[in-house]
């Protein structure tokens, strides 16, 4: 299937995270899979990425592990040339738990770290309208209306 997305397993995530550091922390194994960046337009911030974690006690909690690779990511893609324009850098994480995976979607707006999170679906081979869901956002268009070249006003609310 084309899309408008290139896989990377390296992302250059350092010197924010040392990705060799993931592995078993607080009690389970976990790790980062690939980072899908937009290939028709690499001055886009915007990035996809992928990990996995040993099934976990709390699920419905936002893992250290999730959080830790949103803000590596962001920090890491920022520092990039052909990115300097840019303060804010929508990221999408698939995140594979045990047999369950979930989608959480994250931006900086310059104050806060907004991150939004579906519900946990389980997942098997036989899991054919699951694998479609998650193939359509892995290879979903840009909205490239909003401006990732500048902050959300302070006052924006109030407008």
């Amino acid at each position: 299937m084309g899309t408008k997305w290139r896989w990377d397993t390296d992302f250059h995530l350092g010197p924010a995270f040392d990705r060799e550091a993931s592995g078993r922390a607080d009690g389970y194994n976990w790790g980062i899979d690939t980072f899908w960046a937009c290939a028709n337009s690499p001055t886009f911030p915007h990035i996809k990425v992928v990990t996995y974690h040993d099934d976990i006690e709390h699920p419905e909690r936002l893992l250290k592990a999730e959080l830790m690779v949103l803000a590596a990511t962001m920090n890491s893609r920022l520092g990039m040339e052909t990115l300097t324009d840019h303060a804010i850098v929508p990221t999408m994480l698939f995140s594979f738990i045990g047999t369950s995976v979930r989608i959480l979607i994250a931006i900086h707006d310059g104050s806060c770290l907004r991150i939004s999170k579906s519900d946990m679906m389980p997942y098997s081979e036989e899991s054919d309208e699951l694998w479609s869901l998650l193939m359509r956002y892995l290879a979903g268009g840009i909205n490239g209306e909003p401006s990732t070249h500048k902050l959300p006003s302070v006052n924006a609310a109030e407008k």
